[in-house]
């Protein structure tokens, strides 16, 4: 321990260099002991052998500074935003400073940047960073990834405007999304969303690719409610097609249908649902449901309920295909019924029959359709011919009523024109059985024929009634 109050009295030789001697002692030493010196000097050393401490005495001669520990570890001031306690000689409000206990701040231009907290969370904008990286700012908080090299010149930046969180890619590429160095999802730079492809020839705005081995845990797209236990009725997911106002244009939705709704028994129906003109909410116009019965509900004004439209190249264009699984064939099972209010207005039975009110039949005639129009030659040769049979299909039973007609095979050979194929022959496929050729004859035709005939017919009969007569008044 060397101190001294630095003041030298007159005294003898010996004394004088012992009293020197100390001075310089207390100097090279740094004012060592372990309290302080009982007289002090501004900006004065002192080594504080009891904290173990070097500090400086203060301008105004009136407190001591810590600067480090006699160990050879730095210490400093806890200092401030504002002041830094440990600063730049040429800019003392920049800096590190210690913001409480086991925090630590650096400030620039005598505001706080960053902040370390104890549980090392930092915080940029903040002093009370609540995540491991924290960014706050009083404008757009911005995060910014860039490069310098030529050959990379993307950007991304992570901003705030208007209250709208913006992830931005400041360069005319895709924004992309890896899950282990595999890109699952991107951005392109066209705003097109992109899962599971990377590139589209489409002008879709989003694009849903993928491949699913199990139609129950896979797919492309999964809609799914947060109800356990959904009663019936309830959404269980949602399609809106809307404008810029959030407006419903079209929906599709999926709902629970009934029935119980425990273990594999999951009854749900699917609605599609379209807008009318007049703007109001969407009206239901197809529904899907449990036990894969469809429905197609119009709306007023509506000329069709629903069109069924080819537009494949010729040859190709076909309309409405209904199949059963097994031929029914009998008058009590229907192919297609249409039916106004209560009333059933036609039917095309299982069988083949059709049954309406015939009464109001209209085949369309009128001269203005018409081209080539001249009288028919004569039937009463062709009619003659037609040997018209009772028979049973193949398929009735051998106890139904007899039917009557004719057989298209003889039919045409003496009228080939009222024949038309109703079935080509086809080869067997795997799904489907060989067909042979079978024909059929022109019913309307051929009663146009048997009118002709009778025409026919009343004209030899009038003719030999005007000879019979001239005969008896002879």
């Amino acid at each position: 321990m060397a101190q001294h109050d630095y003041s030298i009295a007159n005294q003898s030789g010996s004394a004088f260099r012992a009293d020197l001697n100390n001075a310089l002692s207390a100097i090279v030493t740094n004012n060592s002991g372990a309290s302080a010196p009982s007289t002090t000097f501004a900006f004065q050393w002192w080594a504080d052998e009891t904290t173990g401490q070097l500090k400086l005495r203060n301008a105004a001669n009136s407190d001591w500074i810590v600067i480090q520990e006699l160990d050879g570890t730095m210490l400093m001031e806890n200092g401030t935003a504002a002041a830094p306690g440990l600063a730049f000689a040429s800019d003392l409000n920049t800096g590190f400073y210690r913001i409480g206990a086991d925090q630590l701040g650096i400030a620039t231009n005598g505001t706080a940047a960053v902040a370390v907290d104890a549980s090392q969370r930092v915080g940029i904008g903040t002093t009370t960073p609540s995540n491991n990286l924290h960014v706050k700012g009083s404008g757009d908080a911005i995060i910014k990834v860039d490069s310098s090299a030529a050959a990379y010149t993307t950007r991304l930046s992570l901003s705030s405007a208007s209250g709208t969180a913006v992830i931005e890619n400041t360069a005319a590429e895709p924004l992309g999304f890896q899950i282990n160095s595999s890109e699952k999802m991107r951005i392109d730079s066209s705003g097109r969303l992109l899962v599971g492809t990377s590139s589209t020839s489409t002008n879709a705005t989003m694009i849903l690719q993928g491949y699913a081995a199990d139609a129950n845990d896979g797919g492309i797209l999964r809609l799914a409610t947060g109800k356990s236990t959904p009663a019936s009725g309830d959404v269980l997911g949602y399609l809106n097609f809307t404008d810029s106002t959030h407006t419903a244009g079209a929906q599709v939705r999926a709902e629970r249908d009934g029935g119980t709704w425990s273990g594999s028994s999951k009854p749900g129906r699917l609605v599609f649902s379209t807008t009318p003109d007049s703007g109001s909410s969407p009206v239901e116009r197809l529904r899907i449901d449990n036990v894969g019965t469809t429905k197609i509900t119009g709306v007023a004004n509506d000329v069709y309920v629903t069109q069924i439209y080819s537009n494949g190249t010729s040859g190709q264009q076909y309309g409405l295909y209904i199949k059963t699984a097994n031929d029914q064939n009998d008058a009590t099972r229907n192919f297609l019924e249409c039916i106004g209010g209560a009333t059933t207005r036609l039917t095309i039975r299982s069988n083949g029959g059709i049954a309406n009110y015939s009464a109001n039949n209209v085949n369309l005639s009128d001269r203005n359709v018409k081209k080539d129009i001249a009288p028919a030659a004569g039937t009463w040769d062709c009619l003659k011919e037609w040997e018209i049979v009772n028979f049973r299909y193949k398929d009735q039973p051998d106890d139904a009523d007899l039917n009557m007609g004719v057989i298209a095979q003889q039919v045409a050979e003496s009228c080939p024109e009222v024949i038309q194929i109703f079935q080509e022959a086809k080869e067997a496929t795997e799904t489907e059985p060989a067909k042979e050729e079978r024909l059929g004859v022109k019913d309307q035709q051929m009663m146009w024929m048997a009118i002709k005939a009778l025409q026919e017919a009343q004209l030899r009969i009038e003719t030999l009634e005007a000879e019979v007569a001239a005969l008896k008044g002879a």
